[in-house]
């Protein structure tokens, strides 16, 4: 595996990640809407990422194993006044379980303390997704707050945790 930044080259596979596994994500997460599933949209999607990164705004990544897109992962908020930041990642159905996600997180972990001098980074986390709040204790992420019905899904109410790393810089 490996963690590359986004970029405009990465459309072709990023749309292949997209779509293969929508249905997948729409099940966790709201869904992004039919517009977005189209080729220009995507590409201008891209551009305002790689916009916020200029801007030293937010980092996208994604996760490649051989030539595929297996997850996208990224730092946001990013805060130069408290160096804190907000992490989050989305793994494809295929590759869920097999450790890509604690991969994925392990990287920005990585790329905060060295890159961005972070202090701190925080994730959120919704009920319906165990797994993830797994993938973030492992990695030495603490639970700090339980928002109840904090997020509505399909017409289902779910909480959401906020998770912090103290990063030792």
């Amino acid at each position: 595996m490996k963690l590359e930044l986004l970029d405009e080259k990465h459309l072709t596979t990023l749309i292949d990640f997209e779509l293969e596994n929508r249905l997948y994500f729409e099940s966790l997460i709201a869904s992004r809407g039919d517009g977005f599933y189209r080729r220009p949209v995507i590409l201008a999607h891209i551009r305002d990422l790689v916009s916020d990164y200029d801007a030293g705004e937010k980092l996208s990544c994604l996760v490649f194993q051989d030539d595929e897109v297996i997850a996208r992962a990224n730092i946001k908020d990013i805060n130069d006044e408290t160096s804190t930041a907000e992490v989050g990642y989305r793994v494809a159905e295929a590759a869920a379980g097999k450790g890509v996600a604690s991969f994925a997180l392990a990287g920005l972990i990585r790329l905060a303390k060295t890159q961005l001098g972070l202090k701190s980074l925080t994730a959120w986390v919704m009920n319906n997704n165990p797994a993830s709040a797994r993938v973030l204790e492992k990695q030495g992420f603490v639970e700090q707050v339980t928002m109840q019905n904090h997020y509505c899904l399909n017409g289902r109410y779910l909480a959401c945790t906020q998770y912090k790393l103290n990063l030792n810089n």
